[in-house]
């Protein structure tokens, strides 16, 4: 756990070919964890896997890469607090998400997945036969992106390589502090609708400076503050009171009253990130855990998680697709874990302030848990539910689909169009593609009868049976 990372990943190959060690990981009746403080990067995951092959149980504590894991498991802070819901057509989005990121290192690049997935809604021109995608614009600034674009878009063709409907990605190799930037990137038209902003940049005392310009900037163009967050991390304990009270300046100065909805965020600081909680206790994965046991349990299929563990890595040698495969099963177990606040937050709104959410729980799940649903494909139904309600839950399963296509390509996956499978050493993926075309898809599997809708269902019913309680 030493802050020189390369050090501690010669230690964890020297412990991998320890003989003591090896023989303690091959006892499967032996719990052991191995702690690493290095980056959560490709490299880094592959001694993972590495590790995983011999056994040993290899968790990664990286600090860049929990402080957005963190800003996931706070609903304040998903992207669906900054979009207007449709009325007309509820549980779908009205506006588009426009985020900025400012610094795009490790911090930076997984704020982009954790927007580019969480921030993937139907939008409000979506009917019940398919789901428009809510639009998204993406500006990334960074002086030294010319280094790091290109392996970034080679490893995510699906996000790139989209032809025109793709998502709107500007990547702009600017310094924050050049005029380029402040003139360009920050112009008026951009500003106008800006809603998010993730501020990386190493420096906490330029990355308030800047967040409070960003506020001044937004605030000359529009009064209503209400749909804008402005996250800025600090990577220093020691500065966490000073920004906090320059932030706590703006954001209780500019409403009336005690109307302020607190605008600039602090994310990141070592102290909520390097704790026994998140590091030894693995609280994140134990969430990922509880949903998947859930799912498992409300669709009454699958093997358990540590079953499943046990199968990928149990025979022999793993493979690498094996592992790719695990890696990808476990990561939407946690993404849909934290992804719950979102599906509940758009149920609760679109549902209304008067529903009894007693009668919804009793009307949607039966006296065993079990959800009350009918029907296969597009005839999927919840019978005990109204019309209304049951479109509710139909855009809560597209938004589930969007979702699941962006983690997927954030992955690398494409879309398998002439397959019928998943394919984990092309990374082709047959079930990526736009909700309409699941039915056809599902048509070409043989052997058993399959129904890809009714995984994203599933979903949304896990995801309200965990979050029934902050409903009621």
């Amino acid at each position: 756990m030493g802050d020189d990372e390369e050090l501690n990943i010669r230690n964890i190959i020297a412990l991998a070919k320890d003989s003591t060690i090896s023989r303690i990981a091959a006892d499967r009746r032996v719990k052991h964890r191995v702690y690493c403080h290095a980056r959560y990067n490709g490299p880094n995951r592959v001694i993972q896997d590495v590790a995983l092959k011999k056994h040993i149980s290899l968790k990664i504590v990286d600090s860049s890469h929990m402080a957005v894991e963190l800003l996931k498991t706070d609903p304040e802070c998903h992207p669906v607090r900054v979009v207007k819901l449709s009325e007309s057509n509820p549980a779908t989005v009205s506006s588009p998400l426009k985020a900025l990121i400012v610094g795009f290192g490790e911090v930076g690049r997984d704020a982009f997945r954790f927007l580019y997935e969480f921030g993937a809604f139907p939008g409000d021109k979506s009917t019940d036969a398919d789901a428009v995608k809510s639009p998204v614009e993406y500006v990334i600034a960074d002086k030294n992106l010319a280094d790091i674009q290109g392996t970034l878009k080679a490893a995510m063709p699906g996000v790139f390589c989209n032809g025109a409907s793709r998502d709107v990605i500007r990547m702009e190799a600017v310094d924050y502090n050049s005029d380029r930037f402040h003139s360009g990137v920050l112009s008026d038209e951009f500003l106008a609708g800006l809603n998010y902003v993730v501020i990386s940049i190493g420096d906490n005392d330029e990355a308030i400076a800047l967040a409070t310009r960003i506020f001044n900037r937004v605030r000359r163009l529009r009064e209503d503050l209400s749909d804008l967050r402005i996250f800025v991390r600090c990577t220093d304990d020691n500065k966490v009171e000073a920004i906090r009270k320059v932030a706590d300046h703006y954001n209780f100065g500019y409403g009336k009253g005690t109307d302020n909805i607190p605008v600039i965020r602090i994310f990141g600081q070592p102290g909520l990130t390097y704790t026994y909680d998140l590091v030894v206790s693995d609280r994140l994965t134990d969430t990922a855990r509880k949903f998947h046991e859930e799912y498992r349990r409300l669709s009454g299929e699958g093997k358990s998680w540590d079953e499943r563990h046990r199968e990928m890595t149990a025979t022999g040698v793993p493979q690498i697709d094996k592992l790719r495969k695990l890696r990808r099963q476990e990561s939407q177990d946690m993404a849909n874990a934290f992804h719950c606040a979102t599906k509940t937050y758009i149920l609760r709104r679109a549902m209304g302030n008067e529903v009894d959410w007693q009668s919804f729980c009793l009307r949607y799940f039966s006296a065993d848990g079990t959800a009350k649903v009918t029907g296969s494909r597009t005839a999927i139904r919840y019978p005990d539910l109204s019309p209304a309600e049951n479109r509710i839950i139909l855009r809560l399963a597209m938004l589930e689909h969007l979702r699941w296509n962006a983690a997927h390509e954030l992955l690398g996956y494409r879309f398998n169009e002439h397959g019928a499978c998943c394919d984990e050493r092309t990374m082709m993926h047959n079930c990526l593609c736009p909700w309409s075309r699941l039915d056809a898809k599902s048509d070409e599997v043989t052997g058993w009868d399959c129904d890809y809708k009714r995984y994203d269902f599933c979903v949304v019913d896990t995801s309200i049976a965990l979050g029934m309680e902050s409903l009621m």
